[in-house]
C-alpha cells in the first residue's frame, strides 16, 4: 500500500492513511484484509503498537486503515543511513518491540513479518523515543501451539527473506509465536552489528544458508557486554524449540543486560520509553521543525 498523511477535520489531528494500491486491491479478499490488518492492530491497545483509528474504502472499492501520525523515522531508514544503533539503543527497541509482541501473542496473533521496517522509532510528546510495531497485514490468529501455515497463498511464502524463520521460509507448516522471537532476534543482531545473519537475495539461497550455515555470533563482529551474545543465538536458533519460549522471558533475559550498562539505573517496570535518544531520529525531527 501507500501511505498519506492526512487530517481528521473535525478533530483537526494529522493522521497516517494507508491505501492499498489499486493491483494489490483487485482481489475480492482485499476489505477483508484490510479489515482482519486493522483490527488485529487495533486488539493489543499496546502503546508500541501503532493505533488505528478507522478504516473504510474509497468510492472506487479501494480499502484504507487510518492510523496514528507518528513522528520520527522507520528503524529500517535509520539502519541504512547509520549502519547499525549503539548497544543501549539497540537492547532498548528489542524491549519495545517484545513488549508489543508479548501483548499480541497472547491474543493469539502471530505479526508475521517482523523487520525493521516495520518498527517505527517515533519522537512522543515528551520528547522521549519510543519503538513501535506497524503493519499486521500478514498477521493472522495462530497461538502459541497450533499457528498458521507460513504461506501468504497458494504457492507463496509470507514475509521478508533475512527475518523469516526456517519453518516459515520452507513454507507448509504452521507458525506460532516463536516465528517472531526468531524475526526479533534478527533485528537485533542487525541492529547490533550493521548485518544479517544470512545476507542473501532470494528464497532458495536463504532456505539453504538457514539449513547449512551457522550465522556468525555477533560477538565476533562488535564487542558486546557479557551474555548478550548468547540472548541473540538462542532467539535465532534454527530449532524453535530452542528459541526463547516467549516474547517476555526474551525481554526478561534483556533487562539485566540493560542495566548492566547503564541503560536504567534501576529497572522496576518494563521500558516504555528509550532512555537514549537515538541522533538520526530527533535530528530528523528538528530539521523538519525548522523548514
Amino acid at each position: 500500500g501507500v501511505v498519506y498523511e492526512g487530517i481528521h477535520e473535525g478533530l483537526g489531528r494529522r493522521t497516517a492513511i494507508k491505501v492499498l494500491r489499486p493491483t494489490a486491491s483487485a482481489g475480492g479478499d482485499a476489505m477483508e484484509t484490510a479489515r482482519r490488518e486493522a483490527r488485529l492492530a487495533a486488539s493489543a491497545g499496546h502503546p508500541n503498537i501503532v493505533d488505528v483509528l478507522d478504516m473504510g474504502a474509497t468510492e472506487e472499492g479501494i480499502p484504507y486503515i487510518v492510523m496514528e501520525h507518528l513522528d520520527g523515522s522507520p528503524l529500517g531508514d535509520v539502519l541504512r543511513r547509520m549502519g547499525r544503533l549503539g548497544t543501549a539503543d539497540s537492547i532498548a527497541v528489542a524491549m519495545h518491540v517484545l513488549d508489543a509482541l508479548d501483548a499480541v501473542h497472547q491474543r493469539g496473533i502471530v505479526h508475521g513479518d517482523l523487520k525493521p521496517d516495520n518498527v517505527f522509532l517515533a519522537i512522543d510528546p515528551a520528547g522521549a523515543c519510543v519503538a513501535k510495531i506497524l503493519d499486521f497485514g500478514l498477521s493472522q490468529l495462530g497461538g502459541h501451539s497450533g499457528g498458521r501455515r507460513g504461506t501468504g497463498g497458494p504457492g507463496r511464502i509470507a514475509g521478508t527473506i533475512g527475518y523469516m524463520a526456517p519453518e516459515q521460509a520452507i513454507g507448509g507448516c504452521a507458525l506460532d509465536h516463536r516465528a517472531d522471537i526468531f524475526a526479533t532476534g534478527v533485528v537485533l543482531y542487525r541492529m547490533l552489528t550493521g548485518r544479517l545473519p544470512f545476507d542473501v537475495s532470494t528464497r532458495p539461497e536463504y532456505v539453504a544458508a538457514l539449513a547449512s550455515s551457522v550465522p556468525v555470533p555477533p560477538g565476533e563482529i562488535v564487542p558486546l557486554p557479557d551474555g548478550l551474545q548468547e540472548i541473540v543465538m538462542r532467539a535465532i536458533a534454527r530449532e524453535a524449540a530452542e528459541r526463547w519460549g516467549s516474547a517476555s522471558s526474551f525481554e526478561a533475559a534483556l533487562a539485566p543486560v540493560f542495566d548492566a550498562i547503564g541503560g536504567r539505573p534501576s529497572r522496576t517496570e518494563k521500558v516504555k520509553l528509550l532512555e537514549a535518544t537515538i541522533p538520526f531520529v530527533r535530528a530528523q525531527r528538528e530539521t523538519r521543525g525548522r523548514s
